[in-house]
């Protein structure tokens, strides 16, 4: 029940008009076409509205700074000089 309480505030903050196509393109895993004619968008609508829902959602978990930092710098989960690992690359190597 609380997975589903923050799924639910998470939807409110990204707006009632686009929280949509976060849940079919995300959740239903329905390509972008698909979402488009459902709502009848013009073809590449969908692009956008997912880039605004995903803005918002990012955003909404503190991610991104509000709105009054024009940068929108992504902010760092790890400790400072955290480098994860990738599989199949040793640690301390050059990562492209």
């Amino acid at each position: 029940m609380a997975a589903t309480d923050r799924v639910m505030h998470a939807l409110a903050a990204v707006g009632p008009e686009i929280s949509g196509v976060l849940v079919d393109i995300c959740c239903e895993l329905k390509g972008l076409e698909e979402a488009e004619k459902e709502n009848g968008w013009p073809q590449r609508a969908g692009k956008v509205v997912l880039q605004i829902a995903l803005t918002r959602l990012v955003r909404h978990y503190g991610l991104i700074a509000d709105g009054n930092d024009r940068k929108r710098k992504l902010r760092q989960w790890g400790e400072s000089g955290y480098r994860p690992c990738i599989d199949g690359l040793p640690d301390g190597t050059d990562r492209p």
